[in-house]
């Protein structure tokens, strides 16, 4: 582990502390990334954090993050700091519009330090947040080469360029970007499975409470039913009512469909027969 080194005034430092003190601020700033990658958290709220972060370490006035959607083929505004960057949330780019459209396609990443020179870059967004971009790191979010999305920032501050070592800490960033957007969403389909498996349960535990206990009895007849769904509730349905000596009323029911849906059929059918035998039992009439 990463400990905190306490160190002179910056000013006071040599440049060879300067460069030391630097690299233990970014070993820091990953072990804090790692740590945050491992908790239970919701995807916004993992992927803000690791975006404020990144602007922060990389000096940045801004930063992004854009997730690909298979389904579209496009990619979408998911997370953004800076500077009247709400409008940003709502709008998606083609896979090969703009840098980051660029980036996706690619699948490289890249540093502009000139944005308006690159005849790649889309100037409208800056016209809708009033934002000037300067320059920026594109960086692909990929998982055994399966894009997930784009990460940027943009502006640094001072004036100053991105270099190389900027790029690289950035690329590391994206790459701990894409574990912590798979570990999230693997968290969120396990949050959701459960809440399937608890509404099955509740919903067997419904039909379950509508299907007969206890069979009539016959003079020299054994009955015996077991219902046996396809999944954990089901359409399937029985009922054996003894109208009189010589009537016995049988229903077998087995409704398209399998599932809630289909089980949720069975207590209305319940109700009508009960309904109707409760009004009906002394006139009784199959036809």
């Amino acid at each position: 582990n990463t400990k905190r080194i306490i160190m002179p005034e910056e000013d006071l430092l040599t440049n060879e502390q300067k460069t030391y003190l630097k690299i233990l601020k970014r070993l820091e700033f990953f072990e804090s990334i790692s740590l945050k990658i491992t908790e239970k958290k919701l995807l916004a709220e993992l992927l803000d954090e690791i975006i404020l972060t990144s602007q922060e370490l990389l000096n940045s006035e801004a930063a992004s993050l854009l997730l690909y959607n298979e389904s579209d083929n496009k990619l979408h505004f998911h997370t953004v700091h800076g500077e009247n960057t709400d409008e940003l949330i709502s709008n998606s780019l083609e896979i090969d519009e703009g840098l980051a459209g660029s980036c996706a396609k690619s699948k490289k990443s890249f540093i502009i330090n000139d944005c308006y020179a690159d005849e790649r870059f889309n100037s409208s967004y800056d016209k809708v947040t009033g934002f000037t971009t300067r320059n920026m790191i594109c960086a692909p979010m990929l998982k055994k080469d399966s894009l997930i999305g784009v990460i940027q920032v943009m502006n640094k501050r001072g004036n100053s360029p991105y270099d190389k070592e900027d790029m690289d800490l950035f690329c590391a960033l994206a790459s701990q970007c894409a574990v912590a957007i798979e570990n999230a969403r693997l968290i969120d389909i396990e949050i959701k499975n459960k809440y399937l498996q608890y509404e099955l349960d509740t919903a067997h535990d419904i039909q379950m409470k509508f299907i007969q206990s206890e069979l009539p009895s016959f003079e020299g007849m054994d009955l015996s039913i077991k219902l046996i769904p396809a999944k954990e509730v089901g359409g399937d349905y029985f009922n054996i009512v003894k109208i009189s000596s010589e009537k016995t009323l049988v229903f077998i029911g087995d409704v398209a469909g399998k599932s809630i849906t289909a089980a949720l059929i069975v207590p209305v059918l319940y109700s009508f027969i009960n309904s109707y035998l409760l009004l009906k039992k002394d006139d009784f009439n199959l036809i």
